[in-house]
């Protein structure tokens, strides 16, 4: 093990174990094992686990054991040599995380995954709920990991930094100089570029959320090899939506037009339309607020394995497929999730439209599959 990143393991462990048995939450930089000079460095946010660091502390995968803090305490730290082995379940189950798939669809970041010449590691290394809560309510903790994370980027010094995150993510790392924005996409910041000691960095939206479109995905995929090889950029021009007028009834409205009752049913923030074919009785969800639809078992048990949600459909394959691409499917809580900005449109009324026809042929699937 090189030296340098045993000693930065050892001041990670040192500075914030304190700070994890203090607010109880589990923590570790690095996703996947640290390697030196890797094709590109991943660089998300925070672990969202949630969890706990007195739970961590008692698995025996990542690897505690007793140590005598500077008050004589005995308290339980985490190995350096895990700390720099990543999260133990990363190789086990990480083809089947959502931003692992979202990561492939960048053709770059495949061959790297594909060739293991990555490094996948976060910034803020408590397991939070979210990235507000670690900027908002754990500043110093916060400051104190950002100031690791560039020591950590010149010990293992990456050709390319990935931030994960044109939202908020790459705004917040204030070291990272000559931010300009690349690409912008129907609704979001597609690519944004930077230099940190003369790595080049790019910023991407979060690929457990890769919600955009194939063209938009297919601009990425374009301007991030322009960069790389200092070529003049494709222009792309994506025309900004407005949602804030979307409205579930005209949806409702063009699949009733097609001879379909289309029942929403407004329940808080979400809708509801059931399709009852006699075998299954299939959810269909909107979440407005969110922008999307999922579908899923309404029968589904409240809690239990995440496969629970469409284990139990009948020809769930054959309901996915129905649904245009891109989309996600079995992932979180849905047999499908799909973002309105998945689907390429001009305007709502358009949107409206191609929900409804994915929807109508969905049903008529369902229905005729009794």
């Amino acid at each position: 093990m090189n030296k340098e990143l045993q000693n930065w393991a050892e001041k990670v462990i040192k500075e914030i174990t304190p700070d994890a048995i203090n607010l109880n939450k589990d923590y570790y930089p690095f996703q996947s094992k640290a390697i030196e000079n890797p094709d590109i460095l991943f660089l998300g946010l925070n672990p969202g686990g949630g969890s706990s660091y007195e739970s961590q502390s008692t698995k025996d995968k990542w690897e505690f054991i007793d140590y005598f803090d500077e008050k004589g305490k005995s308290i339980k730290v985490m190995k350096p040599e895990r700390l720099l082995g990543g999260n133990p379940f990363f190789e086990i189950n990480s083809d089947e995380w959502k931003f692992i798939k979202g990561l492939r669809k960048i053709s770059m970041f495949d061959k790297a995954l594909n060739e293991n010449k990555f490094v996948l590691a976060n910034y803020f290394y408590l397991s939070t709920a979210d990235f507000y809560e670690a900027e908002t309510f754990h500043k110093d903790v916060f400051e104190k990991c950002k100031k690791l994370t560039y020591e950590m980027i010149q010990l293992i010094k990456p050709k390319l930094i990935v931030v994960l995150g044109t939202s908020k993510g790459i705004d917040q790392l204030d070291e990272f100089k000559n931010k300009r924005l690349i690409l912008s996409g129907n609704h979001q910041r597609l690519l944004i570029s930077a230099d940190y000691n003369n790595t080049k960095v790019i910023a991407i939206p979060h690929p457990s959320l890769m919600a955009i479109t194939e063209k938009e995905i297919e601009a990425i995929n374009t301007n991030i090899l322009e960069l790389i090889e200092e070529k003049p950029f494709t222009n792309y021009e994506f025309k900004k939506i407005n949602f804030s007028q979307f409205s579930i009834n005209n949806i409702e409205k063009i699949i009733e037009e097609k001879g379909i009752k289309a029942d929403f049913v407004q329940n808080k923030n979400v809708y509801d339309w059931i399709i009852d074919n006699g075998t299954n009785k299939i959810l269909v969800r909107f979440s407005v607020k969110d922008k999307y639809f999922g579908i899923r078992d309404f029968n589904a048990k409240t809690s239990g394995s995440p496969n629970r949600f469409y284990i139990n459909i009948e020809n769930a394959d054959l309901y996915i497929s129905t649904i245009t691409k891109p989309l996600f499917f079995k992932t979180n809580s849905w047999m499908v999730q799909k973002f309105f900005s998945q689907y390429e449109f001009d305007n709502l009324s358009a949107l409206y439209q191609l929900i409804a026809t994915d929807l109508t042929n969905l049903y008529h699937k369902i229905i005729n599959a009794s």
